[in-house]
């Protein structure tokens, strides 16, 4: 939180603040040797170093998704992912990052090199990207209906708290209660005295993973409710809105 940098010398027994931008919330650390390290985080933020975390400077990533994860090769070359399957890659240390196509629009979670020229990238809804020339290709860009989860299952929202919007992910099997295909779904959103404050979804879905963006401009701080409702199905989980 707050671009916040800390750095431990002795197993993490003592740990000593060397950053914090006081505005950017950074979501993954990588460093590739004792000097080197990158740090992404929310809006496209891309902070590195090459003194080992004493000093961090700002790079262009041209874009203003959330940067979810990092990874680098060497001191040069890097890649990152985010939101709305965000791929970033970089020769150069950071200087230049390019966009590079993914071929999905699902959020991606993580990215790590296998080798020098070999990389995945895991995400929402059993995304799996994989590259070996560090511009990734979809290996299963949406979760196959034989290996959906039995169970409708409705995530927490992410971020949370948040402000002013937050995502909300829910899967739908493929086989439901009487063996129907699709289900009529609802998911709307509550206030803490229990009055609809959004309508998300309300229409029959087929069995897959769903991502819904929830944005609460018009919306005051405070505690809220989401409720899915998908055939029998129900279930409600909190959020909290800060501004």
């Amino acid at each position: 939180d707050n671009g916040a940098i800390l750095k431990s010398t002795d197993f993490g027994e003592s740990w000593v603040e060397l950053y914090s931008s006081k505005t950017s919330c950074l979501l993954d650390i990588f460093f590739s040797d004792e000097n080197y390290g990158t740090a992404v985080g929310v809006n496209g933020v891309i902070l590195h170093s090459f003194d080992g975390g004493l000093n961090w400077a700002a790079q262009n990533s041209g874009t203003a998704e959330d940067l979810q994860a990092v990874s680098f090769i060497n001191s040069n070359e890097g890649i990152a992912c985010g939101l709305s399957g965000t791929i970033l890659s970089t020769t150069d240390g950071g200087s230049v990052w390019t966009k590079n196509e993914s071929r999905t629009t699902n959020n991606l979670r993580d990215i790590s090199y296998l080798t020098d020229c070999s990389v995945s990238a895991v995400g929402w809804g059993g995304t799996i990207l994989h590259s070996s020339n560090s511009s990734l290709v979809s290996v299963d860009d949406k979760i196959p209906f034989d290996v959906i989860p039995n169970n409708i299952y409705l995530s927490q929202n992410y971020p949370n708290p948040f402000n002013p919007s937050t995502t909300i992910n829910f899967v739908i099997p493929s086989v439901e209660l009487g063996h129907t295909p699709s289900l009529q779904t609802k998911l709307l959103v509550f206030d803490i005295l229990g009055k609809t404050v959004a309508t998300l979804i309300n229409e029959t879905k087929e069995a897959g993973t769903y991502e819904v963006e929830f944005n609460a401009t018009s919306l005051p701080s405070g505690i809220y409710f989401y409720k899915l409702t998908a055939g029998d199905f129900v279930e409600t989980k909190k959020m909290m809105l800060v501004k």
